[in-house]
């Protein structure tokens, strides 16, 4: 019986990896080589890759999994005897929220870089923020393409060049409104 220790970052080492998937060390290793799995980091001489990343390679790899954990005894770094349908689990929460964008709701989002509001639509506000200038984020609300395109022809005639748009009273009013929350919003159903 081989003891897999799966990290608090959930990593594996290739090792291990390559016990759970029913091949040789090498084989993950080559995966790491073309770009068909992640190396995360290394840790002494040991190569390490996420155990999600090791269940969702492809379904050969998922089809040995449950026969192959039952060979296996399970040890999260410091903890025995640790349940391993919790650590999937935990996993799972963790994949949830870095899901693809597509798996994620859309927002309209209202940026102020100096003088001006740019008025966008992200399904990952997060790495949009990472990637356009600004200053500060003024508001977001809950729409995607269509409310953006709605909301630019509102204050087109603010526009000055793009995405871009004047800090004009109308726009900032509509942004002020989006960042005080509503009474009925915060009222439960009855």
């Amino acid at each position: 019986m081989h003891e897999i220790t799966v990290r608090e970052d959930g990593t594996i080492s290739t090792a291990d990896a390559a016990i759970l998937c029913g091949v040789r060390p090498v084989s993950i290793r080559a995966r790491i080589r073309r770009g068909q799995l992640r190396e995360v980091r290394r840790e002494k001489r040991l190569i390490l890759v996420y155990l999600l990343d090791i269940a969702k390679l492809d379904r050969e790899i998922q089809g040995r999994i449950p026969y192959v954990a039952a060979e296996v005894s399970w040890r999260l770094d410091g903890e025995p005897d640790v349940d391993i349908l919790s650590v999937f689990r935990a996993c799972d929460e963790l994949a949830q929220q870095v899901a693809p964008p597509e798996d994620r709701h859309p927002v309209v989002y209202y940026l102020r870089f100096a003088d001006r509001i740019k008025i966008g639509t992200s399904t990952c506000l997060r790495s949009r923020m990472e990637a356009v200038p600004h200053d500060e984020v003024l508001a977001t609300e809950p729409g995607g393409v269509e409310l953006e395109e709605e909301r630019k022809m509102q204050f087109v005639e603010y526009r000055v060049t793009g995405e871009w748009f004047r800090m004009a009273p109308a726009l900032m009013r509509h942004i002020e409104k989006l960042r005080v929350p509503s009474f009925a919003c915060a009222t439960p159903d009855m």
